[in-house]
């Protein structure tokens, strides 16, 4: 897990493959700095997953914390992932930025 902070607030998970050296990114971004220069319809955070390159225009609208599983709906498809070996302090973090992306309540927040 990858987060980040400033004028971008990004929530970025490596998940494994079946190959062992394969790992794909699921990553969780918003620029709220930027955001009213946008359409309506742009604006919230965006999902991207390498494995779907046609994830461009893919929207978060829910993300639900539950022990070591992380839940991420977006308008397209419905992401679940083992978080149990990310570091407590990591996931501090994201909950962190996780709020801040939900400042407008543009999505269902549940972090346990």
């Amino acid at each position: 897990m990858t987060n980040e902070s400033g004028d971008d607030l990004i929530v970025s998970f490596a998940v494994d493959q079946d190959a062992p050296d394969e790992v794909l990114s699921v990553i969780l971004m918003r620029t709220p700095k930027f955001e009213h220069l946008l359409d309506a319809t742009e604006r919230g955070v965006r999902v991207s997953h390498e494995r779907y390159p046609d994830s461009d225009g893919e929207y978060l609208r829910r993300f639900v914390l539950r022990g070591s599983v992380a839940e991420i709906a977006s308008t397209r498809r419905t992401y679940f992932l083992d978080v149990s070996r990310v570091d407590p302090a990591e996931i501090k973090t994201a909950r962190r930025i996780l709020k801040r992306m939900n400042a407008d309540d543009g999505f269902e927040l549940d972090l346990d």
